[in-house]
């Protein structure tokens, strides 16, 4: 009785043993359901994280699309600053050639006589205490005149003709002598000798303004009392003598006319300055400087 109790404690501890090893497995399959569940949550969390790389993988290929985007907006916007920068390179360019108008400006640079030809163009001169022209530039005629130095000298009244000049004044030019009452005394030399040109540099030559072709010893030409126009000094003797031609073309302003010397220059005969080249139409003809006014000779 005794021994089958013990037997049937041990069978039955045997089978408890038994259950608790199958509820074990279970348990382990239970416990592998919760390291499945955690496997799953692994797997949601390992989703997840791949989710999350994937996520990231988007925010970072997002982020790489913005900074391509970013990239391209800079891109861009350094296209488009480039082509501002072009745009402001465009306007220097056009502000050059603005600028580039006073290189362009159709006077500049021009000679007196092409000055007075452009219709666009006016000369600018100066007179420094004479009747002579001094060329300083050509310009724009809506340009500002040329600031000639103030020479502190009484300047001549100067003129192209007698309209001009104050009544009873008239234009009288280099080469032209108008006369009141003629001078009738007698002369005071017939030949050059009797001036003593080497010593005096005078020489015996008509009279302005004679009655009947007296002569005076006269300062001969040199560099200080020079020719008139289209006339040259001849240094034996003293004489102003007309420029030759034929061979070589008179100066502009000048026509190569036969005269009983031969083919001389003379000059040319106008109404205008246009006519004259670099000269000026004086009482009709072209000179190389303007008149001044002034009463007649008495």
């Amino acid at each position: 009785m005794r021994l089958g109790t013990i037997v049937l404690v041990l069978a039955l501890a045997a089978c408890g043993r038994a259950a608790l090893l199958d509820d074990s497995k279970d348990g382990g399959g239970t416990g592998g359901g919760l390291s499945g569940g955690g496997g799953t949550a692994g797997g949601t969390a390992g989703g997840a994280t791949a989710g999350g790389a994937t996520a990231g993988g988007a925010s970072a290929g997002g982020a790489s699309a913005g900074g391509a985007s970013a990239g391209g907006a800079s891109a861009g916007g350094a296209s488009a600053g480039g082509a501002a920068a072009g745009g402001n390179a465009g306007g220097g360019s056009r502000a050059g050639g603005a600028a580039g108008g006073g290189a362009a400006d159709p006077c500049r640079g021009l000679t007196d006589s092409a000055c007075r030809l452009n219709p666009l163009c006016t000369s600018d001169y100066c007179f420094l205490c004479t009747c002579r022209p001094r060329y300083e530039q050509c310009r724009l005629k809506t340009a500002a005149p040329f600031g000639c130095p103030p020479l502190g000298c009484a300047q001549p009244a100067c003129c192209a003709n007698d309209a001009a000049c104050s009544r009873p004044d008239m234009c009288v030019d280099s080469n032209t002598v108008r006369c009141g009452i003629c001078n009738n005394a007698p002369s005071t030399c017939s030949t050059d000798a009797q001036c003593d040109p080497a010593t005096t540099g005078n020489i015996c030559k008509p009279r302005d303004c004679a009655c009947s072709g007296q002569s005076d010893c006269l300062p001969g030409c040199s560099a200080n009392n020079p020719c008139g126009d289209g006339q040259v000094c001849n240094a034996n003797t003293k004489r102003c003598e007309e420029v030759r031609c034929g061979t070589v073309p008179c100066a502009g302003g000048f026509s190569c006319v036969m005269s009983p010397a031969g083919a001389i220059c003379v000059p040319r005969s106008c109404t205008t300055d246009l006519e004259c080249g670099d000269l000026f139409c004086v009482n009709g003809l072209c000179k190389s400087t303007l008149g001044f006014c002034s009463a007649a000779i008495p």
